[in-house]
């Protein structure tokens, strides 16, 4: 299988570069939601601290990955979906698309960080916590995203059915992100990121053991 999935992901990311509008879209959704974000704050008198920095961040992330995951399986015309059918399982077909998803919105969400950094400053005391939680957060949401945009592409209206089935998945995600997120604030962060981490990574396993059940019964509808 490993074959297939390493075709899978370079075809993947060879659509992206030919398209490119997508990524633009996305690099565009974050410069405008962090310009916005500073003339918010510049004419408020609200103080800006790093619990509304990192709230801000993840907010604008999510976003900005959903826009992005919300294509993964939109952009496959039903002769290519044929096709690949007849070439390769449904069970490398979505953990191609995850592995790829986690790569993209990985940079993303570097991307993110850096323009958001360099405009508000940065508050975290424990750099290496926090862009593991950011790997992680890529991953987590790539394997619950990558499974909804599945779903909503069988219906009509997607991006409707995007944003009534990831919001309760979405949901405890940002609020475990924002809780891992405050402990690179403080030096000793380390220590206490065991249970939350792990509540995480369970969460995370459930929905990618979901999306290898349930895809191929979405394939063959």
């Amino acid at each position: 299988m490993r074959s297939p999935l390493l075709a899978l992901i370079r075809k993947d990311f060879q659509i992206e570069w030919r398209n490119r509008f997508v990524i633009s879209g996305a690099l565009l959704y974050i410069l405008s939601s962090v310009f916005v974000t500073y003339l918010s704050f510049e004419t408020s008198v609200a103080p800006f601290n790093s619990s509304t920095w990192q709230t801000l961040f993840w907010i604008i992330f999510i976003f900005s990955a959903t826009n992005f995951v919300s294509r993964s399986f939109a952009r496959e015309e039903d002769r290519s979906k044929i096709y690949y059918y007849q070439l390769v399982s449904p069970e490398a077909m979505i953990l191609a698309k995850n592995i790829y998803n986690t790569l993209l919105l990985f940079i993303l969400s570097g991307l993110t960080w850096a323009i958001y950094s360099l405009v508000f400053g940065s508050p975290l005391k424990l750099d290496s916590l926090f862009f593991m939680l950011l790997f992680i957060a890529s991953f987590s949401l790539s394997s619950s995203l990558t499974l909804i945009s599945a779903i909503a592409s069988k219906g009509a209206n997607q991006s409707t059915l995007m944003v009534v089935l990831g919001f309760p998945v979405l949901v405890p995600q940002l609020l475990l992100f924002i809780k891992l997120s405050s402990l690179s604030m403080v030096e000793s962060g380390w220590e206490n990121v065991g249970p939350t981490l792990l509540i995480l990574l369970a969460i995370d396993a459930i929905l990618l053991a979901l999306s290898y059940i349930l895809f191929p019964y979405l394939w063959r509808s």
